[in-house]
């Protein structure tokens, strides 16, 4: 089956540009023009993943990325950003986006990110399901759960934590995490993983005996 993917993007030129160059690419593209139109077609159709612009009418896409949030956590979603602003980017990030485009760009380039994220998601491994100090992580279904507690993690948290696990106790170089997250070694994607190591340290605040250390011109560590 083909991959449903959901485009909200309000330059309509662009936006029928981009649909039949990704319909040649194999998904099934179902668009809206401003945001609250595409919250509505994103309950009926369930897409596999998603691309919003952020300057829209109505309802922006940070908006939009929020009302999404708030009822699935778990779809990927990539931005557009006109601006190329270190501050919407990381904005964006905040609220859950799990990667990003800034106009213009390569439609071979916004291909290959979505290919990554769902390359990543649909590669897990044989064993999905970790003890995190007194947490119980599962990679496949990104659920991290601490006694009663559940949080549903993005993608692009829920693939983070998995390496970082797979290499507890161990010095992550920037560059290794950038290159196994993003496939991109660039000055947004490193402050992308400062965003995600800081959303994860808060995630995993409650057991004490977990940390995620920042090693000084190196990269991170998580002990455990």
């Amino acid at each position: 089956m083909k991959t449903k993917l959901l485009l909200v993007e309000d330059e309509k030129t662009l936006s029928e540009l981009l649909t039949e160059f990704l319909e040649t690419e194999g998904y099934s593209v179902h668009c809206a023009y401003d945001g609250e139109e595409g919250f509505k077609l994103f309950n009926s159709i369930k897409p596999d993943i998603c691309i919003f612009d952020i300057m829209m009418p109505i309802l922006s896409g940070f908006s939009l990325l929020e009302k999404v949030r708030s009822v699935n956590s778990e779809i990927p979603v990539l931005l557009l950003t006109a601006r190329g602003l270190k501050a919407d980017i990381i904005n964006g990030l905040k609220l859950g986006a799990d990667d990003y485009v800034t106009k213009p760009f390569n439609f071979q380039e916004l291909n290959l990110r979505l290919k990554n994220i769902l390359k990543r998601g649909n590669t897990l491994g044989d064993k999905s399901t970790y003890k995190i100090g007194k947490y119980n992580f599962n990679h496949n279904t990104q659920l991290l759960e601490f006694e009663s507690s559940k949080q549903i993690l993005t993608t692009m948290e829920a693939n983070m934590l998995n390496l970082f696990f797979l290499n507890k106790n161990k010095t992550l170089e920037r560059k290794e995490i950038l290159q196994a997250i993003w496939n991109s070694d660039d000055f947004f994607n490193h402050r992308s993983t400062d965003v995600f190591v800081s959303k994860l340290r808060k995630y995993l605040s409650k057991d004490p005996s977990i940390k995620i250390l920042s090693i000084r011109g190196k990269g991170y560590k998580l002990i455990i």
